[in-house]
């Protein structure tokens, strides 16, 4: 996903079963499986591996019971990242090139995967809790029975009827946006640079709140008592590229959520591979690279994940095709949407099937497993979300937010909003983050807009990857009237081009019917004289010692909002000056002061930059008047309000 292109990385690709064909003997102890039928007797399979067998004597204790002999995992299962930043590398035993060494039919140079009906469920797997113990998950499956002491119900499916979503309204809203701030800045501090490059989870821990993103390539955790106490820990990444092409995730491994599930800890990741084979080369440039949505689970006791041996969950619903502008095959950039029902939502964006944002769900008994999801076809939760070959299409799905030629929306981030009654969408487009609601999950609404890319006279500082969480319980599933928007800008402090990091802006929905609330989303912008240097200086900050007050001109968005550009407050030897470049016209900048609207309308009214005097005595400032009170005038700085 590091990539400065509108539509960054999504994918991954699926690859190799682990456990051998049907005449390997049964896994020992310690070695790879994906089933508890491919261990020998007395082990069971967990995270991949054969494992003592958890003894089911009553008289026991759960910690008794759930004793796992370290000796019976493999070491690199458990290592932690290394110091030189390598993180959760599957090993070699999760995924296997063809033991053959020949291309496939598909004309990739992976082993099939395993098809679903091979996959071991929660049923089958015992899953690790906090203790390092095993939680004993149980399913009755898919078309299946529980009983409940009076009866039997019908357990849950993905392939039910109906959408599992309930019904909410589609409201007419816009959106107010603060103040944009640095966000995660340890990340910054220790040389890490593009993040997030994709959505982040907010959990509650031991150590305060824990914050899980994708880094560059990487998985990154944080952990602190509050958003503005963060620190890295680990100190390197906590899932990262394996490196080996036989993975899916050979180039990158970001996990854009984080769940909890039946006492074991999930990542969600999608996962890049560039140097797959078997797939349509473009003429003169490099190929794209094929991406998959994956699942790695947390080993006991640490904050690193591990691969699971059938880690794809997801992948494309049509075959690899190449035009230009193309730079992903295969399906990812999911994030999955927790309402609280029987079911976990996964939104994601298609590259070789219909393009735009899909929609598979999955029973959260089953905690994401693979061979689990089923994909939306538009009319029912129907379809595989994985194919039994790698490359060849799943099945079919229907894009529930088809994009056209030049645009897109992607990465996106779901919550249910209490104060819109409404599924809500933020998503990253072709032009900024937008936003979208819907009344059942899977028809959604038109764009509203919240940021567009600041585009100042020399160049363009795009905006990327958007996180929505509630602004008091920091929920991404749960969001309510104010929230906070984290996002990556192409931005340093000076608002000069960078590679990207995290920002953050607290924001206010404004349903149509209702006044906004709070006016921060607007700042004063305001001249001031310093009468024993003769400068003035126009800003929306506190100018200082020696300046007071000579006029407020109106008020500017305090963030690009729709319609705006940046406007910088920039200092010239001593002559202050507003500027529409980030290089300040060759003066020192302080920052984007605001943002001017480019457009006139009946409520804004024009500013003009001005100057007097020449050499040492130049003096710029801002004016209402068009004849610059005398002076001579630069042209219309913008609008305001």
């Amino acid at each position: 996903m590091r990539s400065l292109v509108y539509i960054c990385c999504v994918a991954g690709l699926v690859v190799a079963a682990c456990g051998g064909e049907e005449d390997t003997p049964y896994g020992a102890a310690g070695e790879a499986c994906y089933s508890n039928d491919t261990c020998q007797d007395g082990l069971i399979c967990a995270v991949g591996y054969c494992i003592t067998e958890v003894s089911e004597d009553a008289s026991s204790t759960p910690q008794a019971d759930a004793q796992i002999d370290a000796a019976d995992v493999p070491a690199e299962a458990l290592d932690s990242a290394d110091s030189a930043g390598l993180g959760d590398e599957t090993s070699g035993s999760d995924l296997l090139p063809d033991p053959d060494g020949v291309i496939n039919e598909d004309g990739s140079n992976l082993e099939d995967i395993p098809r679903p009906q091979d996959i071991a469920g929660p049923e089958e797997v015992a899953s690790l809790n906090d203790n390092g113990g095993v939680d004993d998950t149980t399913s009755s499956g898919q078309g299946g029975e529980t009983d409940d002491g009076a009866g039997t119900t019908p357990a849950c499916s993905p392939e039910s009827a109906g959408t599992g979503l309930e019904d909410a309204e589609s409201p007419l809203f816009s959106v107010a946006v603060e103040s944009p701030s640095p966000f995660l800045t340890d990340l910054k501090s220790k040389g890490f640079q593009f993040y997030p490059d994709g959505n982040l989870t907010v959990l509650s821990g031991p150590e305060g709140l824990e914050v899980f993103l994708p880094v560059g390539t990487l998985t990154m955790r944080l952990v602190g008592p509050t958003l503005d106490g963060l620190v890295v820990s680990p100190s390197g990444p906590i899932l990262a590229p394996s490196g080996d092409i036989n993975t899916p995730h050979q180039g990158y491994a970001g996990a854009n959520t984080v769940l909890d599930c039946s006492g074991s800890r999930y990542a969600f990741f999608h996962g890049e591979n560039h140097a797959v084979t078997g797939l349509p080369t473009p003429p003169a440039s490099a190929p794209p690279y094929h991406a998959t949505m994956n699942r790695a689970t947390a080993l006991a006791g640490s904050t690193d994940f591990l691969v699971d041996a059938s880690p794809s969950i997801l992948s494309s619903a049509g075959a690899p095709s190449y035009s230009l502008p193309k730079i992903a095959y295969g399906a990812g950039g999911g994030t999955i949407f927790n309402p609280g029902s029987d079911y976990l939502y996964l939104y994601y964006f298609d590259w070789d099937g219909p393009q735009g944002i899909h929609l598979a769900r999955a029973c959260k008994a089953e905690c994401g497993a693979a061979g689990t999801w089923r994909k939306w076809t538009g009319a029912g939760f129907a379809s595989p979300a994985m194919p039994e070959q790698l490359l060849a299409p799943s099945g079919p799905s229907e894009a529930l937010v088809p994009v056209s030629p030049g645009t897109f929306d992607a990465f996106s981030s779901i919550s249910f909003n209490t104060y819109l009654n409404a599924y809500l969408m933020v998503s990253a487009t072709e032009a900024g983050i937008t936003m979208r609601v819907s009344g059942n999950g899977i028809q959604w609404g038109a764009r509203v807009p919240v940021l567009e890319f600041v585009e100042s006279e020399d160049a363009t500082l795009g905006q990327f990857y958007p996180t929505l969480l509630d602004a008091e319980t920091l929920s991404r599933d749960i969001t309510g009237r104010f929230a906070l928007l984290v996002y990556g800008w192409q931005a340093d402090t000076l608002g000069q081009v960078a590679p990207h990091t995290a920002w953050s802006a607290t924001l206010e929905l404004v349903r149509s019917e209702d006044a906004q609330i709070t006016g921060a989303d607007l700042l004063s912008l305001v001249r001031h004289y310093n009468a024993a240097t003769g400068d003035h200086w126009v800003t929306t900050q506190d100018a200082g010692p020696g300046y007071a007050v000579e006029a407020v001109l109106g008020q500017v968005p305090a963030n690009s909002i729709e319609g705006t550009h940046p406007v910088y407050d920039c200092d010239s030897g001593g002559d202050h000056l507003a500027s529409r470049f980030t290089n300040c016209e060759g003066g020192a900048s302080a920052g984007i002061m605001g943002f001017a609207w480019s457009t006139p309308a009946p409520d804004r009214k024009p500013i003009y930059r001005c100057f007097s005097g020449l050499g040492a005595a130049l003096d710029h400032f801002v004016s209402l008047d068009p004849a610059c009170e005398g002076a001579s005038s630069e042209g219309v700085l913008g609008y305001v309000k």
